[in-house]
């Protein structure tokens, strides 16, 4: 005891209490501080004419509509760096799907599902990899039901997928996809 008292190691364990016991007391008075400010801000609304009341309540009704207006506006991270698209196919009769590989790193172990998994390509093994930079156009008649048997499960002719789904051994992206 007398060594592990010599080399630090029991006043170590004493610092992170005392530590400890500096924080829940900082995190206590916070929370009472907050608690008092709330409250005298509740007594000031209740304080308030009728009329002064309404307006603020259309105040905190229009920043809470903004708020959550913003948030679902903003674009999900796309952190495996895939750029979806529709392309119309050359002879005009159907659709290709478009996912070009944004990164620096190639993806590996590739599977894109169309709708929420309705169709994906391939139908079988995953793809083994996606090289950066070049696009890779998949027609819509190549996508199949996974596990399906060659030249069954294709989507009806002139079917157009509305969303994407990405996975990869490096991340997933779910995306609609427009021309």
């Amino acid at each position: 005891m007398a060594a592990a008292q010599e080399s630090g190691i029991g006043d170590t364990r004493e610092d992170e209490k005392a530590e400890a016991e500096k924080l829940r007391s900082a995190t206590v008075e916070s929370a009472h501080w907050l608690r008092g400010e709330v409250s005298r801000l509740w007594d000031g609304y209740q304080r308030q004419p009728r009329f002064a009341r309404m307006r603020a309540n259309i105040v905190i009704a229009f920043a809470v509509l903004a708020a959550v207006s913003v948030f679902m506006a903003a674009p999900t991270p796309n952190r495996i760096g895939a750029h979806p698209r529709l392309v119309r196919s050359p002879d005009r009769t159907g659709w290709i799907v478009s996912v070009e590989n944004l990164s620096k790193a190639p993806w590996t172990n590739v599977v894109f599902e169309l709708d929420d998994g309705a169709y994906q390509y391939p139908p079988g093994p995953a793809l083994p990899i996606v090289a950066p930079g070049v696009p890779y156009g998949v027609e819509v008649p190549r996508f199949a039901t996974a596990g399906s048997l060659p030249g069954t499960g294709q989507p009806p002719p002139g079917y157009r997928p509305k969303a994407v789904h990405v996975r990869c051994d490096q991340g997933d992206l779910r995306a609609e996809l427009f021309e």
